[in-house]
């Protein structure tokens, strides 16, 4: 097949409209023009999947490393031991106290009294304070 220039659809169906005398050879170029316009956007379109997949790959790597980090923090992998009576607190109670570097905190252990009360301690030394809070469900007025 010769080299010839790509066309679009529309370029196509106007040299067709106005060609007379050689139709055939008209016909021909056309429908190589168009068969190239199909092979640039066909090449096209694979350069971006490539690189839309390569885009997903890094993301997803990324997601990995950052959910790694999470269970990692998570885990408490580094912190001080839990204290004896504690369990990890892991969302049940959303309990901030204060912490090291004087910011607040959501608690990462906690001992539940029983007595709607608990003891929350921020877990990031051993010998950090404790804190007594009650709990309260949250009202419903809707009824």
């Amino acid at each position: 097949m010769g080299h010839y220039p790509p066309i679009s659809p529309r370029s196509a169906e106007t040299i067709l409209c106005m060609e007379d005398n050689n139709l055939t050879d008209t016909a021909c170029t056309v429908a190589y023009g168009l068969i190239s316009t199909v092979r640039r956007h066909t090449a096209l379109t694979d350069q971006r999947l490539v690189e839309a997949r390569r885009h997903i790959n890094q993301l997803t790597r990324t997601v990995h490393f950052c959910e790694a980090k999470i269970h990692h923090i998570r885990n408490g992998n580094g912190n001080p031991e839990m204290p004896p009576d504690f369990e990890c607190n892991g969302g049940q109670v959303d309990i901030q106290v204060s912490s090291h570097s004087s910011k607040n905190i959501i608690a990462k252990w906690i001992r539940v009294m029983g007595n709607g009360k608990v003891i929350a301690r921020a877990g990031e030394h051993v010998n950090k304070p404790e804190y007594m809070v009650s709990l309260y469900l949250p009202s419903d007025y809707s009824q």
